[in-house]
């Protein structure tokens, strides 16, 4: 919602401050399983319009940065977690930059959505090595590890931090920062998923160690 005011009074003898506007922003609280196509607009948005939602030629409809921007930042609807130990997300993407140039995800659970937090790789292969995720661990204009040069359509998936599962409020941000605004590089966002982790069983260790432990019956 756009909201615009404006009061007036005679004899007023300034006007420059008569006028006031503010975007409201009113999302839903969304449960997992989630999954996002942009067959429609759905309810991620670009608050300062930094991003753009379009349907390039011979491809369906997603999120694209706009050029002429330094900063551009979509930013995802609400997500109840309470009932989620592990929440996976996935999307595809695609983008071309420079080396120093990039895209990084960013998390958000305390009230008011202040505080923001990288999505890191997760510290081990779990659940499966080929998981793909940030290509880069450095980006200069991030200064942080994210996505950078030439990418074609791609899948990503990561398990979200520690401590996401059982917040009633997460909120995911895609930011991407380059060191020459007027350049034409971009990032696009398509087919987003989020879900619970499925159950995993696995075999750690076999024991005893050697022959020595065992009994003439075993």
């Amino acid at each position: 919602y756009d909201i615009r005011a404006r009061v007036t009074l005679t004899d007023d003898e300034d006007l420059r401050n008569n006028n006031a506007e503010k975007r409201i922003i009113s999302l839903p609280n969304i449960n997992l399983p989630y999954a996002e196509n942009f067959s429609t607009y759905g309810y991620w948005y670009s608050e300062d319009d930094t991003w753009q939602y379009t349907k390039p030629e011979n491809e369906t409809y997603s999120w694209t940065t706009t050029p002429g921007n330094s900063v551009c930042t979509l930013e995802s609807p609400c997500f109840d977690m309470s009932d989620v130990q592990k929440p996976i997300i996935e999307f595809r993407l695609k983008g071309s930059t420079t080396s120093t140039d990039g895209l990084a995800l960013y998390y958000s659970t305390d009230p008011g959505h202040q505080t923001w937090d990288l999505v890191p790789t997760y510290p081990t292969a779990y659940p499966h090595p080929s998981w793909k995720w940030y290509n880069s661990n450095n980006v200069d204009a991030l200064g942080s590890a994210g996505w950078n040069g030439d990418i074609d359509w791609t899948r990503y998936m990561q398990l979200l931090p520690d401590g996401v599962g059982g917040q009633n409020s997460l909120k995911l941000r895609f930011v991407f920062k380059t060191e020459d605004a007027q350049s034409s590089y971009s990032f696009t966002i398509d087919d987003i998923k989020m879900y619970e982790s499925p159950v995993d069983a696995g075999v750690v260790a076999i024991k005893p160690d050697n022959s020595c432990h065992l009994s003439k019956k075993q």
